[in-house]
């Protein structure tokens, strides 16, 4: 294919999922809502996919159930009715276009690669053992699929240049056959008004005079977000009687119950959600978000945050500190683990809440300005130059 397809033209998208409660899956999501906006019909194959959606005109859906609940095995699955859907629309419209995320269909012409596992490795050394066996047979299925998925594919777009380079470093793909296209945010997620932020407050029960610092991550035996350094460090602060700051913790996972324990003891100073569809009020009530991730090729979480005009803490190696400016770079971690550089930055910024969150308030405003349309539309357009070297260049960070 040497030009963007015409409107008439399908495209199959085999993806996780299709659905707001992730950062991926919301990418997906919007993806398939352009391009039924610009005339395209879209067949969704996915293990998760919003129902409303799928009853939209133009949109057929393809549920595929994960196996004993197995990601692993729920990926091969995914992969082989995705092929056989390909097969089945390519019958009739050759030039479908077809889009995978990582290891989830070969032959794609578009691999839309939100996480490298070749990059990464489950941090759960502190899982039972059957979990931790489990994570590395799972590990090796998954980097064998996503090795040869991803060399097959005509082109990968990665969300961000920590990932472009895993791509191309780590599995060999050429440089000229990949392209950074990095998230958005919802427009809609602007700083709170004083009401919505004295509504937050009130719902999460915390007085509205006191600093509030918030997580936004799952917290599972897989502890790759990094709250385990947050927690660390929260610790240290909080045997000062003199801390008087608030810790919100919102994400499901299979230590919520273990973590909730553990938050009891601080003196109602720390609450722990679990999962929650009400980030955006999360977000209201907070001064500060931190994300101490391990391994995060992007970063959704953070860039919502400051989209909210919260400011945000996060590791240097995430995908999203790339859009830092460089007079936000002294809220970046060198070293994720190191939770003592985190009680000195959390220290200093309840010294100066509202000079932090003024110091973010520009960068706030220009991410709000990066939409999921553009992005959508930078994803469809990339079919355009299969053939052009120019195909390989990347979109510029904001600085």
């Amino acid at each position: 294919m040497s030009s963007l397809a015409p409107s008439s033209q399908p495209w199959v998208l085999v993806c996780g999922g299709f659905h707001t409660r992730g950062g991926m899956d919301r990418a997906n999501l919007e993806l398939a809502s352009q391009l039924i906006e610009t005339g395209h019909p879209v067949h969704l194959i996915g293990h998760v996919i919003d129902e409303n959606f799928a009853k939209r005109p133009g949109v057929t859906a393809l549920v595929v159930p994960r196996p004993l609940g197995s990601i692993a095995l729920g990926e091969a699955r995914l992969a082989k009715r995705g092929e056989e859907v390909i097969r089945q629309v390519r019958a009739k419209h050759p030039h479908a276009v077809l889009v995978a995320n990582g290891g989830n269909c070969m032959g794609a012409d578009i691999n839309w690669v939100h996480y490298v596992h070749h990059a990464s490795r489950f941090e759960d050394a502190g899982a039972p053992i059957g979990l931790r066996l489990k994570n590395r047979v799972a590990e090796k299925i998954f980097r064998r699929h996503e090795g040869r998925a991803i060399r097959e594919a005509k082109l990968v777009i990665a969300n961000s240049e920590l990932t472009r380079n895993h791509v191309t470093e780590l599995l060999g793909v050429d440089p000229m056959r990949t392209r950074t296209i990095y998230l958005a945010a919802n427009a809609d997620w602007a700083p709170p008004s004083e009401v919505e932020r004295a509504n937050a407050r009130t719902w999460l029960q915390i007085p509205s005079e006191v600093p509030v610092a918030c997580f936004v991550g799952a917290l599972g035996h897989d502890r790759r977000k990094g709250f385990d350094t947050l927690w660390q460090a929260w610790k240290k602060l909080s045997a000062d009687p003199t801390w008087a700051a608030h810790l919100v913790v919102a994400g499901g996972g299979r230590q919520v119950a273990h973590w909730r324990r553990e938050a009891d003891r601080m003196n109602g100073q720390v609450h722990v959600l679990g999962f929650t569809d009400r980030v955006c009020d999360v977000l209201a009530a907070s001064d500060l978000l931190v994300s101490p991730v391990l391994y995060e090729p992007f970063g959704l979480n953070v860039m919502e945050a400051i989209c909210r005009g919260v400011p945000a803490v996060v590791s240097a190696n995430a995908g999203v500190a790339e859009l830092y400016p460089n007079d936000l770079h002294r809220y970046l971690l060198d070293d994720p683990r190191d939770y003592e550089r985190v009680v000195r930055m959390l220290r200093q910024w309840s010294t100066e809440v509202e000079k932090t969150r003024l110091d973010f308030a520009q960068f706030s405003g220009r991410l709000r300005q990066r939409t999921w349309m553009a992005m959508a539309n930078e994803v469809i357009g990339a079919t355009a130059g299969w053939d052009d070297p120019s195909a390989g260049d990347t979109l510029v960070a904001a600085q």
